[in-house]
């Protein structure tokens, strides 16, 4: 497969994922008078066509070759407690700079309904971005993890990769999520199992989620 294929392989998966979770929020923007089930029926066919494009992603993910590593690996508890630690200073961070671009929006997603933007930004997007953006880019790009300056190259990538799929301006926020982009690319490469960087991605937003939910003015 060529490179050109690959980069646009991965654009596709990123483009399916927003197409396919999106479902999940358009029985929102009804008239009050359907608008319960119309968010009933469109989370639910949300739901079943998310889950269905994300086992045939993982699927995908795993017919891949697997990845060489020729590095040394540290305890993957002190790696987990050390990207934990970081994450939640970076999160922290956020509280100085201007608020992200797309900010405004995930407000008022949260605030029409909170089960919907916990399903979406707790479950499914830490699967489909780890796939993503840690686990087809290694496997696409970085089959083989020879010394440190592939590995930098990997995290940087990954982690401007993700930035930019959150923020997509050149600005504070679009740095700090490009650490965490960083970091989450670091875990993957010591512990080498995209679960725990799944899981991972799933507490940093739970935590981030549930600090949301905290200040909503309702």
């Amino acid at each position: 497969m060529s490179n050109l294929r690959k980069i646009l392989n991965l654009i596709g998966y990123f483009i399916g994922y927003q197409c396919f979770v999106s479902i999940i929020f358009i029985g929102l923007y009804f008239p009050h008078q359907i608008k319960i089930w119309a968010t009933i029926i469109f989370a639910i066919i949300g739901c079943l066509l998310s889950g269905k494009y994300l086992w045939w992603l993982i699927n995908k993910y795993r017919s891949q070759q697997d990845l060489k590593f020729n590095l040394p690996r540290f305890s993957t508890i002190k790696v987990l407690i050390i990207a934990v630690i970081i994450i939640s200073l970076i999160q922290y961070l956020t509280n100085f700079i201007p608020e992200p671009t797309n900010q405004k929006e995930l407000d008022k997603l949260i605030q029409a309904n909170i089960p919907l933007f916990s399903l979406s930004t707790v479950i499914l997007a830490p699967l489909y971005e780890e796939l993503i953006f840690r686990g087809f880019l290694a496997k696409y790009f970085f089959p083989n993890f020879k010394n440190g300056k592939n590995v930098i190259l990997y995290a940087v990538i990954s982690g401007v990769l993700f930035g930019f799929a959150h923020e997509p301006v050149l600005d504070a926020a679009f740095l700090l999520y490009s650490s965490i982009g960083i970091v989450l690319a670091m875990t993957y490469v010591n512990c080498r199992d995209l679960r725990y960087n799944i899981g991972l991605h799933m507490l940093m937003n739970l935590v981030a989620t549930g600090i949301m939910i905290l200040n909503m003015n309702i």
